[in-house]
């Protein structure tokens, strides 16, 4: 019964191991570069989180070495020279990646910049070191120019909200002027109208008075007036519907 290569499930799992050690690379170089006090733990523990993968990843590695080295002894397994040479390729880049980050993290000091600097505040208090006492000095001026600049920063992003805030506001007052002058244009219109409307009452007042002493007298001179009046009285309320 032929024996199955556990080579490519080990690569697998090797190589999903390598994306993890770059992601917690990435995440401690950003925490190398500056953190603020409550990333300190973070940054510990993704330093040592870094260290074990990349200690486990030394061991698999070490297993599929002695893999590949008793290639030739198993007869069950017909691999290819190209694909030995290939699988030796695999674990030597692997080695040397994790390799450097290891070095890299390594050569970093462990200690974080607020456990150095109250270290050095410490040593200056004690009158220890001189040295100590420039360094705490500079250490505690650069992390007041850092407190500073973000102090500025924030300033600066709150000057440009009010500014945003106060364009609104403007703009509201623009629009509530263009309203107050609109709402005054229309309270004239409605005042001329009810102007015109009562002029034009008393006018249909006037001719339907006419028209009922017409209708109570028989002179047909006085019937063609009625009739003259009642055209008039259409006329008057066409103008009426149509202003």
């Amino acid at each position: 019964m032929s024996q199955a290569d556990p080579f490519p499930i080990a690569k697998e799992e090797v190589q999903s191991s390598v994306n993890d050690v770059k992601a917690y690379y990435l995440r401690w170089t950003q925490l190398s570069k500056q953190r603020s006090a409550k990333e300190e733990e973070e940054y510990i523990w993704t330093r040592n989180e870094l260290l074990q993968a990349i200690q486990n990843i030394e061991w698999d590695l070490a297993d599929m070495t002695k893999a590949v080295n008793a290639i030739g002894q198993n007869k069950n397994l017909k691999i290819e020279p190209d694909e030995i040479a290939a699988r030796r390729k695999f674990i030597s880049d692997v080695r040397a990646e994790v390799t450097k980050y290891k070095s890299e993290v390594e050569k970093a000091p462990t200690t974080t910049p607020r456990q150095e600097r109250e270290r050095l505040i410490q040593e200056t208090a004690t009158g220890k070191n001189t040295f100590a006492a420039i360094a705490a000095e500079k250490m505690n001026q650069d992390f007041i120019d850092d407190n500073m600049k973000q102090q500025d920063q924030l300033v600066r992003e709150q000057d440009k909200d009010l500014e945003v805030l106060g364009d609104t506001v403007v703009r509201l007052g623009h629009l509530g002027l263009a309203i107050n002058d609109e709402l005054d244009r229309q309270k004239q219109m409605l005042d001329e109208m009810d102007e015109e409307v009562d002029r034009t009452q008393g006018r249909l007042s006037t001719a339907m008075s006419k028209v009922k002493v017409m209708l109570e007298s028989s002179d047909k001179g006085k019937l063609c007036i009625m009739f003259i009046l009642t055209l008039v009285f259409i006329g008057l309320l066409a103008a009426v519907i149509y202003l």
